[in-house]
């Protein structure tokens, strides 16, 4: 697995509306050289809300450290952020 993360962004939490485009841009690049690799992407994740946008975004997997550990209830947080994973990759494999 590769880390993809925006200095831009670590440690901020400031994800925007341009990071589709970026993962995209990001995952073809990554899959030019190797078809097989999977990409994480990570950096700026301050909740779960994140975390789901970015796996639907085409993200095979992402980061969270900051996200759980800045927050009020960090045990919370990790299972709001595991749960939102597992909803966003069951969606985008249509189960």
């Amino acid at each position: 697995i590769i880390l993809a993360e925006s200095p831009a962004l670590i440690g901020k939490g400031a994800r925007g509306p341009q990071d589709t485009e970026e993962i995209h841009r990001i995952n073809e690049a990554v899959r030019r050289i190797d078809p097989e690799m999977p990409v994480l992407h990570g950096a700026g994740i301050s909740d779960e809300k994140d975390v789901y946008e970015i796996i639907r975004a085409g993200a095979d997997a992402t980061g969270s450290t900051s996200g759980i550990l800045k927050a009020e209830n960090p045990e919370e947080m990790m299972e709001r952020m595991i749960a939102a994973a597992a909803k966003a990759w069951k969606e985008r494999s249509g189960s």
